[in-house]
């Protein structure tokens, strides 16, 4: 019998990390001022970024950084 998934979970059967878990991560990347500014980060990169977070398996600043790398990338 399965257990039902906590109220703290997303739905999403790919990712049920708690929510709160992303926040922190999120708000660890935005705090990293040094990081930010050094990329260059733009603030519409952080929407998109934010936006991603919620949705996928985000685990680390590295992933964002991979993320924010192929949200750059010219389309050919």
């Amino acid at each position: 019998m399965r257990t039902p998934p906590s109220r703290n979970t997303l739905a999403n059967p790919i990712d049920e990390r708690p929510v709160s878990i992303k926040r922190v991560l999120w708000r660890e990347f935005c705090a990293d001022h040094a990081l930010l500014s050094a990329r260059n980060v733009k603030p519409q990169e952080l929407e998109a970024l934010s936006r991603i977070v919620m949705l996928g398996s985000v685990e680390s600043k590295a992933d964002l950084l991979f993320i924010l790398s192929a949200m750059r990338r010219p389309r050919r």
